[in-house]
């Protein structure tokens, strides 16, 4: 068993920059190494990788990951996620991380395993297909194009989780809503700020909205809350967040007063000391910065458009809705995750995420009503709606691999859902004979510059993948 193949593909799959939207020369790298290797491919018009590799040894068996990854850094790294290498390294021979930029082991590391199973000289007389996606971590648009009647597999294997101790067999909706409020500006000939909040851990806003991490464009809007109880402040612009499916761990406003700024500051400092108690378990570094800017042309945005914007984000329903004591899982959550401003609108982005249709409902219900109120422009695309699996409690595929890892390896695997999007539900609607899991490496604070995965767990996964394909 060749597992450093895996670790090859992965390092190659690095030096190729492939964010959502970017993924041209990451597909063809991909196609490049499965033709290289006979597997038959086709490219749909999406741009959708599809492969059937052939083999005496029939498995029935759909091996499926994204192509693309998230791309966030730290504020002080100059990456360039269109033509920059990851750079990452290994930790003590356990974990690998990047270097100030997501890893992209999500899903890098999954694509990077079939790969090597298309090599491995103890899989070269199966017989097994592969479907490789675009934009997964954005619009989905891939996954929810995929063809029908091209693939005869009874198995789906998603290699998209980050437990390895974990088959999950459903998954949760994601909704994105788009709202744009109207401002005016108005020149005021007064001083400008900028103010920012950053070094928040932020996190996937499916699998850690539970937590009490900051939404950094939301807390940065309470203090200007409470800053407009007391002094004379107007907004200029604001930005924040690069993938609506990450909680914000930072947020930059500049605003304009000509009240006195000490007195600000201080205000300031008080209010995040009381905002820091509540938040220092999963927040140590969290911080702020307030500084003048010099030069800064553009127009103020007017008294009323301010407050208008401070209310509606203080107003808007985020964070965890609704949460499964039973199941052990959050069922409905609002993530903002965008926010930025042009010169007559403030856009922000949610990401709805739900297990159960009337909570999708609900969701959009409780942003639809505040913009009507609000008298401004909301969008729900939902012809993009990622679709939610409820699971098959008799998921036989995950029983096998359960007792397959116990036999082979001692290892316990759960069997559950996860509050977060998973491709398979796309796939099983188009295809709703097949049995589906997604089972995964260990990874860890994906989406964020912190994210990083064991050495060890991918070594179990993929030993795991062939003895799972070899008895079947």
């Amino acid at each position: 068993m060749k597992q450093d193949l895996v670790f090859k593909y992965f390092t190659e799959i690095c030096q190729i920059p492939h964010t959502s939207g970017n993924e041209g020369a990451i597909r063809e790298y991909l196609l490049d190494v499965l033709q290289k290797n006979g597997v038959e491919t086709y490219v749909d018009p999406i741009g959708n990788v599809y492969g059937k590799k052939h083999g005496n040894i029939k498995t029935s068996i759909l091996y499926q990951a994204h192509m693309d990854m998230v791309g966030a850094k730290t504020t002080d790294s100059t990456h360039d996620f269109l033509k920059d290498p990851i750079k990452y390294q290994c930790i003590d021979n356990k974990i690998i991380k990047a270097e100030k930029t997501t890893l992209g082991a999500d899903n890098g590391i999954g694509v990077a395993m079939i790969l090597a199973m298309v090599c491995d000289d103890l899989t070269k007389d199966f017989d097994f297909e592969i479907l490789l996606t675009v934009e997964e971590e954005t619009t989905t648009i891939g996954a929810a194009n995929i063809q029908e009647n091209y693939f005869t597999s009874k198995y789906l294997i998603n290699l998209d989780s980050e437990e390895e101790d974990t088959i999950t067999i459903g998954s949760a909706s994601s909704c994105k809503v788009v709202i744009d409020i109207p401002i005016t500006r108005k020149d005021l000939n007064q001083k400008k700020y900028l103010f920012k909040i950053f070094d928040g851990i932020s996190g996937h806003s499916g699998a850690t909205i539970h937590e009490k991490r900051a939404n950094c464009i939301v807390e940065i809007f309470n203090i200007l809350k409470e800053l407009l109880k007391k002094y004379k402040i107007n907004l200029v612009t604001a930005k924040a967040g690069e993938v609506v499916n990450a909680i914000p761990g930072s947020c930059e406003v500049i605003f304009s007063t000509n009240d006195d700024i000490n007195a600000i500051i201080k205000d300031v400092k008080e209010i995040f000391t009381i905002f820091k108690k509540a938040y220092e378990e999963f927040e140590p570094n969290l911080n702020f910065n307030i500084s003048e800017v010099d030069d800064y042309e553009v127009v103020d945005i007017n008294d009323k458009s301010t407050l208008d914007v401070v209310n509606f984000i203080v107003a808007a329903n985020n964070g965890l809705n609704t949460y499964s004591f039973e199941q052990k899982m959050t069922t409905s959550s609002t993530n903002l995750g965008i926010l930025y401003v042009l010169e007559n609108v403030v856009t922000l982005m949610w990401l709805n995420r739900s297990s159960y249709k009337y909570l999708d409902k609900k969701l959009n219900n409780k942003l639809i009503a505040i913009s009507e109120l609000a008298s401004v422009n909301i969008t729900i695309d939902e012809q993009k709606t990622l679709p939610g699996l409820s699971p098959l409690m008799n998921n036989k595929l995950a029983l096998l691999i359960k007792d397959v890892a116990k036999e082979k390896f001692n290892k316990e695997m759960n069997v559950s859902s996860i509050h977060a999007g998973l491709e398979f539900g796309y796939i099983v609607n188009k295809y709703p004979n097949m049995i589906p899991v997604s089972i995964g490496p260990n990874m860890y604070e994906v989406h964020t510059p912190n994210e990083y995965v064991e050495i060890d767990s991918i070594f179990y996964i993929y030993k795991l993948l062939i003895e799972v394909m070899k008895h079947i």
